[in-house]
C-alpha cells in the first residue's frame, strides 16, 4: 500500500467514527429539555438591553439548538 491509500483508508474509518458519534449524540438528546432551552434564547434575544456580543452569543446558541431539534 502506498501513502495515498493509506490516507484515505484512515479518513474513511475516522468519517465513518464521527459521523456515528453524531448519529448517537442526536439520538440521546432530550427534546423536551431541547425545546426548554430554545424557548430560553429565544426570550433572551427579545430583550432590548443586550449588548452586540450578548446578542450574537444567543443567535449562535438558537442556531445550535434548532440544528438538534427533530
Amino acid at each position: 500500500m502506498n501513502l495515498k491509500a493509506v490516507t484515505n483508508l484512515l479518513t474513511k474509518v475516522t468519517t465513518r467514527k464521527d459521523t456515528q458519534k453524531k448519529k448517537a449524540y442526536e439520538n440521546n438528546l432530550d427534546q423536551e429539555k431541547l425545546d426548554r432551552n430554545i424557548q430560553a434564547a429565544r426570550e433572551g434575544l427579545a430583550d432590548r438591553n443586550l449588548t452586540m456580543c450578548q446578542r450574537s452569543e444567543y443567535e449562535r446558541a438558537l442556531e445550535h439548538l434548532e440544528k438538534y431539534k427533530k
